[in-house]
Parts: C-alpha cells; structure tokens; sequence
C-alpha cells in the first residue's frame, strides 16, 4: 500500500512592528509588495524592545520588514575591488549593520518615529615637521596635532610654541590653547554684540535729532501768531492730555471769551462748540461760573481786581482811563440761589432800598 505525504512550505514571515501589514494575507495591494525581513539579533533584543513602541515580548524568533529601517543601516549590495575598481552587485537577501536598530513606523503617530544622529568623523590633521621656538618661559606643545585658526583673529593672544611657524594652526589637544580659544571667541562675540547695539542706538538717536529739528522748525511758526490764537492753540494741547470730559481745566482768559461767545449768540456757540472748531466748555460749565459771582449794590471789588491785574503790564504813562456809569434796561427774571438761600433779580438799592421796592422785580 502506498502513502502520499503532503509536502510542507515554511509559513510566510510578518512583520512584529505595530501597524504593519507585511508578510500578512490581508494586507492591502501596497503591502504586498516584496519585502525583507530581519531576525532579531540576540544582542540586540532588549534595545530593539525599546525602539518598537508594542505590548508584549520581542524574542529572536520575531521579524522585522526593512520598512522600519533607515537606509544606511541596510546593507543591499556586494563590494568588490578589482583592479582597483570598486564594483557593487546587488544582494540576493538583504543584511543589516551590527548597530542598526528599528526606528520608522509610517502607519503610527509622528512622533513615534525617529531619526538616529549620524555619528560624526574625527578630524585628521596632520602635523608640521618644522620645528617650533619656544621661549625661556615656555614648554613645547607635544600633541602633534592642528587645527585650522582664523589669521583675522591676531588679538587671540596665544603662546608663540602654540602657533605653527606658519601661523595657520596650533595644537588640537592643549589645554593651554583650547582656553585661549574660547575665553576669545566669547569675548569677541559680546564685543560684536555690543558694537551691533551700539550702531543702532546711533541711528536711533540720529533719527530723534532730525525729528526734534523738524519739530522745532514748527513751533517757531508758532512764535509769530496773535496772543488769542495761541490761546485757543493752548487749550486744545490741554484738553487733548485730559483722560476724560470731566477732568477738563480752562485758562481763566479763556473762560471770560467763552462768554462773551455766549452772550454774542447761543446758536453759534452750540455749532463752534459740537463741531469742534474751538475748545469751548460747556454752557453748564459757564452757567456754574456766573452763578459764583455774588452781584450786590455798589461796585464789584472783583471788577477793580481785575483790572489792576490787568494793568500791571502797561507802563505807567498808559495806565490811564475814564469809568463811564450807563443806565441799561434787563430782562425781568427772578433767580433762587440755593447756595445762599436769596431770591436775585428784587430792587436792590442797598440801604436806601424801601419797603416797597423790596419785592419788586428789578428791570435796570
């Protein structure tokens, strides 16, 4: 009797990093495409766990495709030097270099992926073979090895045995040079930082002369007006600095020549006053200051106050007037200051006021 034993294939390797679909039958069409998958090294299991952002236990018996790999880290041909000639074929099954290490996940979040830093060539420098002088006070550097330094920098200062005798290079490995260095290429650089500050003060500064001079070249404009302009100019520079309406404070002078615009016609003062041609104050302001004066029979002190002030800038020859009395009729009106608890706008001859004057309304 015969027996027919079927014939087994290996099983198709997955991939062990998360989100990945390779080696997987349900993978889309993308996913299908051939890939290579990598052991996990024995020496290497306990830093490739750390890469691979998953749950559970990496072993050796896990795979992971070259997706997941840079490419530095994957060797894909064969070096060959013939003749001095170096040729590449490709390999047939990809290998990794002993310190790669899993690091791209496309199918997780960003920051799940990372790029390792390239580790950096050393510098070969090779040195002179011209001797170097040196002082009575001074020791020969012997670290054989140079670097490059900058022939604009001769404020660097060092040791004559530091510098080679073509004053290109000195000594990599001194202490004594590599302390120089530094302690100059700080200072440098506070010393540029400051000239930079330095130059723009300057500008600034120069920028601030030439708008004070324009700036003085328009109040000299100023100089040559009438005393009344520059008085209506002053008061709107006040009001402008005020914070609010209420915290407005008017020039005496200017108060009395809101008056008289009062008293000349209610209307225009109203439209100089809304439309802001002049900075007038309100009429309940004007009406606070009338009601502060205290009319009685007689002549107002106030009034002769006044005019004294007023004449102290005239010279004394032209400190001369005539005070003319004129009879004038006024409207009838009674007014009850509260202040003072009186009735103004009665006959009131002082005391030769009689009782029967006494409650009538004064018209003169």
């Amino acid at each position: 009797m015969l027996y027919f034993v079927p014939r087994t294939f290996p099983a198709m390797p997955t991939c062990w990093a998360p989100g990945c679909k390779s080696g997987y039958r349900t993978a889309s069409d993308d996913a299908k495409v051939k890939r290579h998958f990598f052991h996990v090294p024995p020496h290497n299991v306990e830093l490739w766990s750390r890469r691979i952002p998953r749950d559970g236990v990496l072993s050796v018996r896990n795979y992971i495709c070259d997706i997941h790999f840079e490419s530095r880290f994957i060797l894909k041909t064969y070096k060959h030097v013939i003749n001095g000639e170096v040729i590449e074929t490709e390999r047939g099954r990809w290998e990794l270099m002993k310190d790669a290490e899993p690091t791209i996940f496309p199918n997780l979040p960003l920051y799940l992926s990372r790029n390792t830093s390239k580790p950096r060539q050393p510098k070969v420098r090779i040195a002179t073979d011209e001797k170097v002088k040196t002082s009575s006070n001074e020791l020969p550097c012997t670290s054989g090895e140079f670097f490059d330094i900058d022939m604009n920098s001769a404020h660097l200062n060092l040791p004559s045995h530091h510098v080679t005798p073509s004053g290109t290079s000195m000594c990599s490995n001194c202490k004594k040079c590599a302390s120089h260095v530094t302690e100059r290429y700080v200072t440098n650089r506070k010393i540029r930082r400051q000239n930079m500050r330095m130059k723009e003060l300057k500008d600034k500064l120069r920028e601030a002369l030439i708008k004070i001079k324009k700036l003085k070249q328009q109040l000299m404009v100023y100089e040559d007006l009438p005393p009344q302009l520059n008085r209506v100019l002053s008061q709107a520079k006040r009001n402008t600095h005020a914070k609010s309406n209420t915290g407005i404070r008017y020039d005496p002078e200017w108060l009395l020549d809101s008056l008289l615009i009062r008293c000349k016609s209610k209307a225009a003062y109203r439209m100089l006053r809304d439309n802001g041609y002049l900075p007038l104050p309100s009429i309940g302001t004007l009406n606070v200051k009338i009601k502060a004066l205290r009319p009685e029979f007689g002549f107002d002190t106030t009034l002769f106050a006044g005019l004294k002030k007023k004449l102290e800038g005239f010279p004394r020859n032209e400190r001369r007037g005539v005070l003319m009395f004129d009879e004038i009729q006024i409207t009838k009106n009674i007014d009850y200051r509260s202040e003072t608890r009186t009735m103004i706008g009665m006959v009131d001859f002082g005391d030769l006021t009689t009782p029967e004057q006494r409650y009538q309304e004064g018209d003169h």
